[in-house]
């Protein structure tokens, strides 16, 4: 039979190892937030939750997706100190840069357009982007979704 002291031992070395584990994990979605995969702690934080609840990600992903505070987070993206492109590893070796967001063009700029209802506008911009390069699936898939 066990002693109580080797349990609460044990008990100890567990939640120091979890505590150690948790503080990589951190650090890793942090460089990952700053390398550019700006939701990786939104989405870190629900499953977190959704874990310690005990729900299926089939009855959770719907509400963590849908249900995302988007001006939050983007405000929240734009506090991130970034690593120059191509950075990687220890964030502590590079000094972080803010960059800020390049000018939309060509497809992305149609894309914006036709979100706004600007059908005509996106559908000019599309075949404009198809005459450049006709052969790019992207541009012609765009097209068809514009008209």
């Amino acid at each position: 039979m066990r002693d109580r002291s080797d349990q609460d031992r044990y008990d100890a070395e567990v939640s120091a190892y979890d505590h150690k584990a948790e503080a990589v994990r951190r650090r890793t979605v942090d460089l990952d937030m700053r390398q550019g995969w700006v939701l990786v702690d939104y989405f870190y934080t629900q499953l977190g939750a959704m874990d310690r609840a005990g729900s299926s990600l089939k009855d959770t992903i719907g509400p963590m997706v849908y249900g995302m505070d988007v001006e939050r987070e983007r405000h929240r993206d734009s506090q991130i100190a970034f690593l120059p492109a191509g950075a990687g590893g220890d964030p502590a070796l590079h000094d972080p840069v803010r960059r800020t967001p390049r000018p939309l063009a060509g497809l992305d700029l149609a894309e914006m357009k036709l979100m706004k209802g600007d059908t005509g506008g996106a559908s000019e911009m599309a075949e404009a982007a198809l005459k450049t390069d006709p052969r790019m699936p992207r541009h012609t898939t765009f097209l068809a979704a514009s008209i």
